[in-house]
C-alpha cells in the first residue's frame, strides 16, 4: 500500500460524494446540475426547502447547497433547521445578493461559503472541493 492516490482514485472518490442542491429556478438547478456531474460528484436538485429537508433526513448528503428564496422555507431557515437537528453537513449558500449583512447571517446559521450569482463552473467547483475536503 502506498500514500499516493492516483487521479482515478480521487474521481473514483468524488462520485461517492453526494452534493443535495435547492433553489426555486429551474435554470439555477439546471446549471448547478451540469457543473457538479460533470465534475464527478453525484447531484440531487430540490426545488423546495421541504424537499431538501427531507432529503437531508433519509441519506444525510455530504454538501448542501443552499439558494436563498424557496416558495416554503428560506436557505437561512434549511441551514438553522440543519443546525438545530444535528446532522453535520456542510452548507454553501447561493445568493444573487452579496450583501454584508447577508453574507454574516448566512454564516450565523452555520452555512461555510458563500456562492453569488451568475456563478461559474471553477469557482463553484473549488468551493465544493475546499467544504468536502474540511468536512
Amino acid at each position: 500500500m502506498t500514500d499516493i492516490t492516483t487521479f482515478r482514485d480521487y474521481k473514483a472518490d468524488r462520485r461517492n460524494k453526494s452534493i443535495v442542491a435547492v433553489d426555486n429556478t429551474p435554470l439555477a438547478l439546471g446549471i448547478l446540475k451540469s457543473i457538479i456531474v460533470g465534475g464527478g460528484y453525484s447531484f440531487t436538485g430540490a426545488k423546495t426547502g421541504m424537499s431538501a429537508m427531507r432529503m437531508v433526513e433519509s441519506k444525510e448528503p455530504d454538501l448542501l447547497i443552499l439558494g436563498k428564496d424557496m416558495p416554503d422555507m428560506d436557505g437561512y431557515e434549511i441551514a438553522k433547521k440543519v443546525n438545530e437537528n444535528g446532522y453535520n453537513v456542510p452548507m454553501i449558500f447561493l445568493s444573487d445578493e452579496a450583501t454584508r449583512e447577508s453574507v454574516v447571517k448566512a454564516h450565523k446559521m452555520g452555512v461555510k461559503d458563500y456562492i453569488v450569482k451568475p456563478f461559474d463552473r471553477k469557482t463553484t467547483l473549488n468551493k465544493i472541493a475546499k467544504q468536502l475536503a474540511l468536512a
